[in-house]
C-alpha cells in the first residue's frame, strides 16, 4: 500500500544559523536567520539537530535516517512538526505544497475596507536603505561612545545644572513660551530635529555592533508620523549587553542632546536658537522617555525589557502563556503549557491587554470627535468591534474549539459560581436609590448699601418682618440736594410753558421750554429711581437674623456695605440635580436621606416636594459647580454664566425634621442625596445610559 503521507519540506539553502547566548535555563539557543524576509527564529537544540533532516523524502525514512545518525529514537511525528513550522513561516523551498499554502494565504489576506480598517491605525513607509552609507561613516562617530566623551557629558550637565540653578526663574519662565503659536512651532522643530538624531544614534550603534541597517523610514500611528529603524539584525549580536545598547542608543542620543543644549541656552542671546535650545534641554528628551521606555509599546522599553529577561518574541510569548494560564484557571484542561509558566511573563500579558484597552477606547473616541457626527458614531463602533470585543470573541470561541470539552471539577464549579454571580448583579433589580448632588441651604439675603448715604433702620435685631416691609433707608444729602433742584427747575419750566400764552416772547421759546422740560423730568425720574433704591425691604416673610455691629441709627454707611442679613426659620429647602435618564425615577413624596460633606454629620431625612418637568440651562448655585469643587460640569456663558453641560432636572425637597436641618443650612451645606426609588437592575441602567448618550450624541 502506497503512503498517503505528504513528503517531508526542503530546507532553503540561503538561510543561515547564528549562536546566540544560553537561555535562563542554561539550554544552548541559536537564531535560523531568513535574509530575504529579514526574520529571525531562536531554536533550540533539539531543533537544530533535525534540521538537516529536512530534505524532503517521507517522514518515516527520514526518522530512521535521523535516528541512526543522532544515536537516539527521533519519532517520525517531531520531524513532521519541525517541517510544519519551518513551511509556515516559508524557510523551505516552493513545492507545489508551499507554493498551495501561499496562495492560500494571499485570497485570504484582507482587501479594500477590510484591509483599510487593520491597517489605518498602523501603517510603514519605507524611506532608504542606509547600510552602506551607515558602513562608510561609523568609524567617525565611534568617539560618541567613547568613555571620554561621557565624562565630558556629566562635567557639561553639571555645570549646566549649576548656571540653570543660578537663573532658575529665567529658566521656569521660559516654559511661557508655548503662550504664542512661535512657541509651539519651535517645539515641533526640536522634535523632528531630536527623532531625526534619536534613529541614527540606533542606526550608527546597530552598525557599530555589526549589525545590518536594511531600513530607515516614518510609521504612521492613527495618522501621527513616527520615524522608524529597522534595527532587527541585532538580534544576530550574541551578547545581551549589545543588543541593549541598540536599544537604548537613540535615548541616550537625546539625552546628551539634551546636556548640550542645557549648557548652550546660557551662552547664546535670546533668538531662535536659544528657544530650541530650551526644549531640547527640557521637554523632547522628557516625552520621548515617557513613549519609548513605556514596556507596553512596541518600542525601546519593549526590547529592552526582552533583553534583560531574556525572553525573545516577549509579547507573543507572554500572551500564549497568559490565555494558557486564564483557560486552565476556568477550566483546568490540564493542557500542556506552551513553556515552563511565569508570573512575571503573565503579569506582563495581563499588562499588555489592559494598556491595549485603554489605548483602543481612546483611539475610538478620538476617532469620534475628529470625523462629523454620523461618520465618527460608525468609525467608534467599528473601532469597539475590531480592537476590543472581536479578539475577545476569538478568544472564548477558542475555549471551546480544537476538541476541548470542559469536565466536571472545582475550576468549572468556581467559573460557574462566578458567572451566575455577575450575571445576578447585572440582572437582579437590588438598586433602590439614586445618588444626586444636593444643595442645602435656608432662604437668606444678605442686604447691602446700594450707594454712600445716612442709615435710617427700621427694624431691630431678631424682629420678624413680612414680604416687603421697609427694613432701612439709606439716604444721600447729595442725591436729594439734585433732586430738589431738578424738581425747582421743573417747577420753573413748566410756569413758563404755561404762561407762554400771555407773552409773545415767551411764545417763540415755547419748543426749547418744552424740550428743557421734558429733559428735567427725566432727570427727576432718574434721581427718584437712584432715591428709591435705598430703601431696603424684605424679599420674604423671616427675621433678621444680624446686623452690622459697627453701623448706628443716623450713622453714615458706605457703598456695599453690609447693612444686615434676613432669613426664614421656617423654611430649608434641598436642591438637588437628576439626569434625563433616570428624571422618571424620582416620585413626588418619595424618601429622601441627605449627608453632609462638610461637616460630615448624621444624615437629615428628606422628602421630594417637586421635580421641574423641563431640564435646568443655568446653574444658580455655584457651590455645585466643578470648578469651585462641587459634581456639576459647566462652562462659562457668553454673560458668565455658568451653563450645565448635561441635561439635568431639578428636584426640590425639604426636611422632615426642620430644627435638625436649621443647624446645617446656614450657610448653605454641600452633600449627596440619595433618593429612594423603584428598583432597578445594573443593566437596565447601563441600557438607559447608553441609549441616552446615542440620543444625545446622534441627535436622533
Amino acid at each position: 500500500m502506497i503512503s498517503q503521507t505528504p513528503p517531508l519540506a526542503v530546507l532553503r539553502e540561503d538561510l543561515k544559523l547564528h549562536p546566540v547566548e544560553q537561555d535562563r535555563d542554561g539550554k544552548r539557543r541559536w537564531l535560523l536567520h531568513d535574509p530575504v524576509a529579514q526574520r529571525f527564529y531562536r531554536l533550540g537544540e533539539a531543533a537544530i539537530e533535525l534540521l538537516p533532516f529536512i530534505r524532503g523524502g517521507q517522514e518515516a525514512a527520514a526518522a530512521k535516517q535521523a535516528s541512526a545518525s543522532l544515536g537516539r529514537e527521533v519519532p517520525g511525528e517531531q520531524l513532521r512538526a519541525l517541517s510544519e513550522f519551518l513551511r509556515q513561516h516559508d524557510l523551505v523551498r516552493g513545492d507545489p505544497g508551499q507554493q498551495e499554502r501561499y496562495q492560500r494565504r494571499l485570497e485570504s489576506r484582507p482587501t479594500g475596507l477590510k484591509w483599510l480598517m487593520h491597517h489605518y491605525l498602523f501603517v510603514r513607509i519605507p524611506l532608504a536603505n542606509p547600510d552602506r552609507w551607515l558602513s562608510r561613516h561609523v568609524n567617525k562617530v565611534r568617539w560618541l561612545g567613547s568613555r571620554g566623551f561621557f565624562w565630558s557629558l556629566a562635567v557639561m550637565f553639571l555645570v549646566g545644572l549649576w548656571l540653570t540653578v543660578r537663573q532658575l526663574d529665567t529658566f521656569i519662565a521660559s516654559f511661557a513660551a508655548l503662550g504664542a503659536v512661535g512657541g509651539w512651532l519651535t517645539l515641533g522643530l526640536a522634535l523632528v530635529f531630536v527623532k531625526i538624531l534619536h534613529e541614527l544614534g540606533h542606526a550608527f550603534v546597530a552598525k557599530a555592533k555589526g549589525a545590518r541597517v536594511p531600513t530607515i523610514g516614518v510609521a504612521f500611528i492613527v495618522g501621527w508620523p513616527v520615524l522608524y529603524t529597522d534595527t532587527s539584525d541585532a538580534w544576530r549580536l550574541t551578547e545581551a549587553r549589545d543588543r541593549v545598547g541598540v536599544d537604548i542608543a537613540g535615548v541616550a542620543v537625546e539625552l546628551s542632546i539634551a546636556v548640550l543644549a542645557l549648557l548652550c541656552w546660557h551662552l547664546l542671546p535670546e533668538g531662535l536658537p536659544r528657544t530650541l535650545c530650551f526644549w531640547l534641554a527640557t521637554t523632547t528628551w522628557i516625552m520621548s522617555a515617557l513613549v519609548n521606555f513605556n514596556p507596553l509599546m512596541r518600542f525601546d522599553g519593549y526590547y529592552l525589557l526582552s533583553d534583560a529577561w531574556r525572553q525573545p518574541n516577549l509579547e507573543p510569548r507572554s500572551q500564549a502563556l497568559a490565555r494558557w494560564q486564564l483557560r486552565e484557571w476556568l477550566f483546568a484542561f490540564k493542557e500542556a503549557p506552551p513553556e515552563r509558566p511565569q508570573r512575571a511573563l503573565v503579569l506582563f500579558a495581563v499588562g499588555v491587554w489592559v494598556y491595549r484597552l485603554l489605548l483602543f477606547l481612546g483611539i475610538a473616541l478620538a476617532v469620534y470627535h475628529f470625523f462629523f457626527k454620523l461618520l465618527g458614531i460608525v468609525l467608534f463602533a467599528v473601532e469597539i468591534w475590531y480592537f476590543i470585543m472581536r479578539p475577545i470573541v476569538n478568544e472564548i470561541r477558542r475555549w471551546f474549539s480544537e476538541g476541548r470539552k470542559p469536565r466536571a471539577n472545582l475550576a468549572l464549579l468556581r467559573t460557574g459560581m462566578i458567572v451566575v454571580a455577575l450575571g445576578a448583579l447585572l440582572v437582579w433589580p437590588w438598586q433602590s436609590e439614586l445618588r444626586l448632588p444636593g444643595w442645602l441651604e435656608q432662604p437668606s439675603a444678605r442686604l447691602e448699601a446700594p450707594f454712600g448715604g445716612r442709615l435710617s433702620l427700621d427694624v431691630a435685631q431678631g424682629d420678624e418682618v413680612s414680604a416687603g416691609q421697609a427694613l432701612a433707608t439709606i439716604s444721600a444729602p447729595e442725591v436729594a440736594q439734585r433732586l430738589a433742584s431738578a424738581e425747582r427747575r421743573v417747577e420753573q419750566l413748566d410756569w413758563r410753558r404755561s404762561a407762554s400764552g400771555l407773552d409773545r416772547r415767551l411764545l417763540q421759546d415755547s419748543p426749547v421750554v418744552q424740550a428743557d422740560l421734558d429733559v428735567q423730568r427725566q432727570r427727576v425720574s432718574a434721581l427718584q429711581a437712584e432715591q428709591a433704591t435705598g430703601q431696603l425691604e424684605a424679599a420674604f416673610a423671616g427675621e433678621v437674623h444680624s446686623l452690622n455691629p459697627a453701623l448706628r441709627e443716623g450713622g453714615w454707611v458706605g457703598e456695599g456695605e453690609w447693612v444686615m442679613t434676613l432669613r426664614n426659620p421656617r423654611q430649608v429647602t434641598l436642591t438637588a440635580w437628576v439626569e434625563e435618564e433616570e428624571v422618571l425615577r424620582v416620585d413626588e413624596g418619595a424618601t429622601a436621606w441627605f449627608y453632609p460633606l462638610a461637616p460630615v454629620g448624621k444624615p437629615l431625612e428628606m422628602r421630594v416636594v417637586s421635580v421641574e418637568p423641563q431640564a435646568v440651562a443655568v446653574l444658580e448655585q455655584p457651590e455645585m459647580a466643578a470648578p469651585y469643587g462641587g459634581e456639576l460640569k459647566v462652562r462659562e456663558g457668553e454673560e458668565g454664566q455658568l451653563e450645565l453641560m448635561r441635561s439635568l432636572y431639578r428636584v426640590t425637597l425639604e426636611p422632615v425634621d426642620f430644627s435638625q436641618a436649621l443647624a446645617l443650612s446656614m450657610p448653605g451645606r454641600r452633600g449627596m442625596v440619595n433618593v429612594e426609588t423603584e428598583p432597578r437592575s445594573l443593566l437596565s441602567r447601563t441600557w438607559r445610559e447608553v441609549v441616552g448618550v446615542w440620543r444625545r450624541e446622534s441627535g436622533f
